[in-house]
């Protein structure tokens, strides 16, 4: 039974440690607008800083407005139309 007990304390302070890194990493919410090749398509991302935001935001919306890597590429050069970033 003690074994039992220690076990589910030590898989509950695992998630428990797992959530508080997750949740204390996301600081800044963006959302970044991509146009493409006559296509647009806008992206809600979270981050640790806005520059990280934007990144991601830039290469989620080119993910979905592309069909190819060279294209991918290509877009994710590209500065987007629209950003918005709140702590």
């Amino acid at each position: 039974m003690r074994s039992v007990l220690l076990t589910v304390a030590g898989v509950a302070s695992f998630a428990a440690l797992l959530a508080w890194m997750t949740f204390r990493q996301v600081s800044v919410d963006c959302e970044v607008c991509v146009s493409w090749k006559g296509g647009q398509h806008c992206a809600q991302v979270s981050a640790g800083t806005a520059d990280e935001a934007l990144r991601q935001g830039v290469n989620t919306a080119c993910g979905v407005l592309t069909a190819g890597m060279a294209d991918e590429l290509e877009c994710q050069r590209a500065a987007p139309h629209r950003s918005r970033c709140a702590p």
